[in-house]
């Protein structure tokens, strides 16, 4: 199996659309918001593909390895695993 994405419809909903990301084994790994039509559904989706393949990845949570200063890469591990 592949990844999908998966588009849900909710009728009661002001913005009924949303859609959700599966990877191969079935692991939901994104989730939409509330999406107001099946072209914006659509948009979302693309712009999902073109993004995720060159999106930087940034740590939101503050914390770094100590002795690290942003942009620094941690120093490798020496060969006896120390």
């Amino acid at each position: 199996m592949t990844a999908r994405f998966e588009v849900f419809h909710d009728p009661d909903e002001a913005l009924p659309f949303r859609f959700r990301l599966r990877a191969e084994d079935g692991a939901v790994v994104a989730v939409s918001g509330r999406l107001g039509s099946i072209c914006a559904v659509k948009a979302a989706i693309t712009a999902v593909r073109e993004s995720a393949a060159t999106g930087l990845v940034v740590d939101m949570t503050g914390s770094r390895p100590a002795g690290n200063t942003p942009g620094e890469h941690p120093p490798p591990a020496s060969p006896d695993g120390e």
